[in-house]
């Protein structure tokens, strides 16, 4: 039951990394094939975000690993691969290969671009001709 909960406070908030730290990333930084560490710490300190799963929002937005990685927060390049791996599995259909901006297009919003159905009458009564 434990590992349940800790499971979804963590999808949870990966999913939070994804819809703010993202758009937050390319405003501040602008378009880069993968981010600093200190620049994704800064971002996430500056949103308010639980800091407690920022290896999974270092392996979003980065690809390889560096001094900072090492010695900041012990991730190796196996141990990056592998919370890649999980990320990839969950939101890139096992594509593993993604990139800081496969990332941030994760957590734009798209907003509803359609209009008004034209015989919006014969919509309400579930008469759509779709």
């Amino acid at each position: 039951m434990i590992h349940l909960l800790r499971s979804y406070r963590r999808s949870r908030i990966i999913a939070a990394y994804i819809r703010q730290i993202g758009p937050a990333l390319l405003k501040r930084y602008g378009t880069m094939d993968q981010y600093a560490v200190r620049q994704i710490e800064a971002t996430a300190r500056q949103l308010g975000i639980s800091l407690d799963c920022l290896p999974y929002a270092i392996a979003l937005y980065r690809r390889e690993e560096s001094e900072n990685t090492r010695t900041l927060y012990a991730l190796s390049q196996p141990c990056l691969d592998a919370l890649r791996k999980e990320i990839a599995e969950a939101y890139f259909a096992g594509d593993a290969d993604y990139s800081a901006m496969q990332a941030i297009a994760l957590g734009q919003a798209y907003p509803w671009k359609g209009g008004m159905h034209t015989n919006w009458m014969q919509n309400i009564y579930g008469k759509t001709g779709f």
